[in-house]
């Protein structure tokens, strides 16, 4: 007597490799050199059902076919979301280095103000005509003599809001119109985060990158 055989239906290749780059989807939470792996996933998962249904019954691998495509959207959709919350918490952190900078000027506190602009913004008042480094109250003077620093200070108790942020690949643009101040035209600020070791720990430091009026 012939013991009949079950009858095998082979488990799509496809499937399989959905299943996989589905879960290698996860490292597009620790980098953006992987933000490919959700799409080939989806792609691969799409593919792999529509060669399943298409074979009658003839081959197996929907499940892990589901399992790649919900992998997939749901490590995309969390690199999403974090991306859109850390663009918000950048904004935040951007205007209130921006209004800290103006404030610090306003309330007569250029040191303050100093404190957080960046070398590159203080580069001309850094060094007097022959290259020589100036002494700290020579700078802070330098510093308050500025066009930018004299319309941000001239603001006394009005505080200027601000009315536009824009992202730029490297930082933002906070700009502030200084009509409340009883002046014409508007202070831009460039800002921009940098990365610094304090006690041993690496901490994100935003600065003032530059300064300018405009008409």
């Amino acid at each position: 007597m012939t013991e009949e055989l079950p009858d095998y239906r082979p488990v799509s290749r496809l499937a399989v490799a959905a299943l996989v780059v589905g879960m290698a989807s996860c490292l597009v939470l620790f980098t953006p050199l992987a933000a490919m792996l959700p799409l080939i996933a989806i792609a691969l998962a799409s593919v792999a059902l529509k060669e399943i249904r298409k074979s009658e019954g003839r081959m197996v691998g929907r499940w892990p076919a589901l399992g790649g495509l919900a992998l997939s959207v749901g490590f995309a959709s969390q690199t999403l979301s974090m991306s859109i919350v850390e663009g918000i918490l950048a904004k935040q952190r951007a205007t209130a280095t921006a209004v800290s900078w103006v404030t610090a000027l306003r309330e007569g506190r250029p040191d303050d103000a100093i404190a957080v602009s960046s070398p590159g913004a203080l580069m001309a008042i850094a060094h007097d005509g022959h290259d020589v480094a100036i002494d700290p109250k020579t700078r802070t003077a330098a510093f308050q003599a500025l066009p930018e620093v004299s319309a941000a200070a001239g603001c006394g108790k009005t505080s200027p809001r601000p009315t536009e942020t824009e992202r730029l690949q490297d930082g933002w643009v906070v700009r502030f119109s200084l009509d409340p101040c009883g002046l014409s035209g508007g202070l831009t600020l460039a800002v921009a985060p940098r990365l610094t070791v304090v006690r041993g720990r690496v901490v994100e430091e935003w600065r003032v990158s530059s300064f300018t009026l405009e008409p």
